[in-house]
């Protein structure tokens, strides 16, 4: 990892929808780490909010899709973006101020020892706020779905809290989806032999905004888009 003489250069994404309320705290906590050789990169997915506007106040640099495209796609367009700094490590977690930036060297550490070349962070390993049943039961069957078929024990497959070591994610953005990402990202790293470890997190109860989970329609439909995802990426299709 060739860093410099102020660390390994750390790019941190935050892919960010209609979050105007919470960007600026968590770009402000971020920063409460003082890591040197770090830049925050904040992908607004068309906000009709003044999301974008919050984080260039707060001094980072925010790339914006015209129109909603989705987590999936506001993710590539992160990675991408990321790239193009040519760090070491690319960190993302979300802008609605459930994940705690203050966990985040947990998930820098196990890269910058050689143990792993993807770090996420499990909320089932540490603990959570807020979670419905439902939910908590569905993130759970996924799981399970996952570890049959890359034959690892992944706790939060759908935890957004990731680190990556930046050289492999070029071999990453091929992923075709959009709400269910996670799934099929990790399902490709673990075919590609790259290392995972998770690592205990906290996720904090969103204290402003929506979540999409709060959608009837994402309950009804979210588990069998997720299965044709597993299955599409196990089948190499």
């Amino acid at each position: 990892m060739k860093g410099n003489n102020k660390g390994p250069s750390i790019i941190v994404i935050i892919p960010a929808h209609n979050e105007e309320k919470t960007i600026k705290r968590v770009i402000y906590e971020i920063r409460k780490l003082n890591l040197p050789n770090m830049r925050i990169l904040v992908i607004d997915d068309g906000s009709t909010d003044e999301t974008s506007h919050n984080a260039i106040l707060a001094g980072v640099t925010s790339i914006r899709h015209e129109i909603n495209l989705g987590i999936g796609a506001t993710l590539k367009t992160g990675y991408e973006a990321a790239l193009l700094g040519h760090p070491d490590i690319v960190v993302q977690l979300d802008a609605d101020g459930q994940h705690n930036p203050s966990e985040m060297p947990k998930l820098i550490q196990p890269i910058l020892d050689g143990r792993a070349e993807v770090v996420i962070g499990s909320r089932f390993l540490g603990s959570v706020e807020d979670l419905s049943y439902i939910r908590d039961l569905g993130i759970r069957f996924f799981n399970w779905v996952t570890r049959k078929i890359i034959s690892k024990s992944i706790t939060d497959v759908t935890s957004g809290y990731r680190a990556y070591q930046a050289n492999i994610l070029e071999e990453l953005l091929d992923f075709k989806s959009d709400d269910h990402w996670a799934v099929e990202l990790t399902i490709k790293i673990a075919k590609k032999n790259f290392r995972i470890i998770e690592v205990p997190v906290t996720m904090k109860k969103r204290k402003e905004g929506t979540s999409q989970f709060k959608k009837v329609s994402t309950f009804l439909l979210y588990p069998f888009r997720v299965l044709w995802r597993v299955i599409m990426t196990h089948l190499n299709r």
